[in-house]
């Protein structure tokens, strides 16, 4: 078998050794999509088939003309800011994308540019499929849109979010929502930096829902208004990876919750001055709310008494069925045998003396539960003058018939004298009314 060669050693000879210099130029050469290395002077220096075949000879000439139709270089080009950048532009009927990323030699220095050219014409087309279907859907509602791709970029925004935030869909679509909000999305809000911390920390961890309002501040394009804005990560479709974020318009509840607050400082100040104990109680019975007129009646500090049984607390002990059964009817229906009445109760002060309380109790409902608000007067002082009223009246009228038994003798002695002077043929002394 000597000189004989095997099969496998035979076709190896046959093969062509290619240096990696041939092998490198020959995979630029047949990529299947466009490639293109460009000079730190923007000139095109060299194109592979594919560019060739689509744009022609274009060699030497500057990047940002052919495939952008731009007078000069872009601003984020790598060779600026040595960072890579991507761009969609439409040429000859198809929608191209131009990813740009930096080329360095072995110091660091960046010594030109490589460019991957390709055609997402397909991807375009599903995108606006995608965006017909949301401008169709979503454009008429009174919640704002941001939809995300997975680089957070922006592929879409409702006409709402326009209004919302006073600024055009074209200055926003296809750019990183990060450099937006750093430089123009930020400075629509009362607070920016609050802003776009918050905004920013769900991009750097995109796993979690946000929820947070701001306050939008009014310019010529934007009214003010106070936005609710709610983001989640996008887990599926086109868009996996990105982010979906929502504003909606709670500016009337704000207001709301301004007089709301208003009012309730109003109401505060005016119950901690009122004489009358000001108690409200909760769904459970607990105190929520007891003024310094309460700390008087009762003895207890609002800080010993709030978030306790006010019946445990304050009810004589055998009166505690009778009002636990009656609350109970009060938590379901917010009726009672006392509500919307004023009525006198025994009530017991922290030292455990009884006192007699008048109560005007009312319900109201929060948050879909009952809850009571007591008006509690201490008359124990009226209670002590209407006794004694009650004892004077007693005296007076027993003094009184005292008077009148004595008047009535007077007047029958007067006559009996009379009648024995007129038996005498004298002149009667007394002259007697009616007799």
């Amino acid at each position: 078998m000597d000189g004989m060669h095997s099969e496998k050693e035979i076709l190896e000879e046959k093969r062509p050794i290619l240096s990696r210099e041939d092998l490198t130029r020959t995979l630029f050469e047949e990529f299947h999509e466009g490639l293109a290395i460009i000079g730190t002077d923007f000139t095109i220096l060299e194109v592979n088939r594919w560019l060739r075949d689509f744009y022609g000879e274009i060699s030497g000439e500057k990047c940002y003309e052919v495939f952008l139709g731009r007078d000069s270089s872009c601003p984020d080009c790598p060779v600026k800011s040595t960072e890579n950048s991507t761009k969609c532009f439409y040429r000859k009927g198809i929608w191209l994308e131009i990813c740009a990323y930096p080329i360095n030699d072995r110091t660091g220095k960046i010594v030109g540019i490589l460019e991957h050219v390709r055609d997402v014409t397909k991807v375009k087309s599903e995108e606006n499929e995608i965006e017909t279907l949301l401008n169709s859907v979503f454009n008429n509602i009174d919640v704002g849109f941001f939809i995300l791709d997975k680089n957070f970029r922006v592929v879409w925004m409702n006409d709402t979010l326009q209004k919302y935030f006073g600024i055009e869909r074209r200055e926003v679509i296809g750019k990183d929502k990060r450099d937006l909000i750093r430089k123009k999305i930020k400075y629509i809000f009362e607070k920016p930096d609050r802003f776009a911390d918050k905004v920013l920390s769900s991009y750097d961890n995109n796993t979690y829902t946000m929820s947070f309002e701001c306050h939008v501040l009014p310019d010529g394009k934007r009214e003010e208004r106070w936005l609710e804005h709610r983001s989640k990560p996008i887990s599926s479709g086109p868009y996996k990876g990105g982010r979906i974020e929502l504003y909606y318009d709670i500016t009337e509840r704000k207001i709301l919750e301004t007089r709301l607050l208003e009012n309730l400082k109003v109401f505060k100040t005016l119950a901690e001055e009122a004489k009358d104990g000001i108690i409200m109680i909760d769904n459970d019975g607990k105190v929520v709310f007891w003024n310094k007129g309460a700390e008087k009646i009762f003895g207890y500090k609002a800080e010993e008494i709030i978030g306790k049984d006010v019946h445990m607390m304050c009810a004589p002990r055998e009166c505690l069925d009778d009002y636990m059964k009656g609350f109970s009817t009060f938590r379901k229906y917010g009726k009672g045998k006392v509500v919307g009445r004023t009525v006198e109760v025994t009530g017991i002060r922290k030292d455990g003396r009884r006192i007699p309380v008048e109560l005007s109790v009312s319900a109201v409902k929060i948050r879909g539960k009952w809850h009571a608000i007591g008006i509690a007067r201490d008359i124990s002082k009226r209670k002590r003058t209407e006794e004694e009223l009650k004892k004077k009246v007693e005296e007076l009228e027993r003094f009184y018939r005292i008077a009148v038994d004595r008047e009535l003798k007077m007047i029958e002695l007067k006559k009996e004298i009379n009648q024995l002077l007129r038996e005498r043929g004298k002149e009667q002394k007394y002259i007697i009314e009616g007799g």
